[in-house]
């Protein structure tokens, strides 16, 4: 009796992990000769990539068709994805998204623009939230204050609010 209790637990187990596994599926409304995306907990309006209602956190993959990094995009309620601009917007306070395991917290609203073959950020202009907010672009760290503007633009670099830290710089 013991064994066919635990062999049925390890089937229930097994089918459980096949269901998660197979959870993230091709995003085909919007996937193209260049990118597929992928995701789980997403839905498409308007073009742009969100988390379904009643979902709080989203992921999405973007895989290069024609070389390049995957890149892993997760997002909660108050933040989209725009996959023919690459930008990432935080359209309300509590936006927060993560761009291959680095964390966007603390954003009241804003933009932050990406390419979808390197997965690096080419553009950013956010506003904090009343917390400090602690970012990693593209290998540069930022501490910057409550209540803050942070704009990065390739051509003009970074500017940066009163009491912002860098705490680590690409050289």
């Amino acid at each position: 009796m013991v064994n066919k209790i635990f062999i049925l637990g390890i089937l229930f187990l097994i089918f459980i992990l096949s269901f998660q596994i197979n959870a993230q599926e091709e995003i085909t409304d919007i996937s193209s000769e260049e990118f597929t995306y992928s995701g789980e907990g997403v839905e498409v309006i308007d073009g742009k990539i969100g988390c379904k209602t009643g979902i709080d956190n989203c992921k999405i993959e973007i895989i290069s068709k024609i070389g390049g990094e995957k890149i892993n995009l997760e997002l909660n309620q108050y933040s989209k994805y725009d996959p023919i601009s690459g930008k990432i917007s935080v359209t309300e306070s509590g936006g927060e998204f993560s761009l291959n395991g680095n964390d966007f917290k603390n954003i009241k609203s804003g933009e932050i623009l990406l390419d979808q073959k390197t997965g690096k950020i080419t553009k950013a202009d956010f506003y904090t939230n009343e917390n400090t907010g602690n970012y990693n672009l593209n290998g540069n760290e930022f501490k910057v204050p409550a209540n803050s503007r942070f704009i990065y633009d390739p051509k003009k670099g970074y500017e940066l609010a009163d009491g912002t830290e860098i705490t680590s710089l690409n050289s």
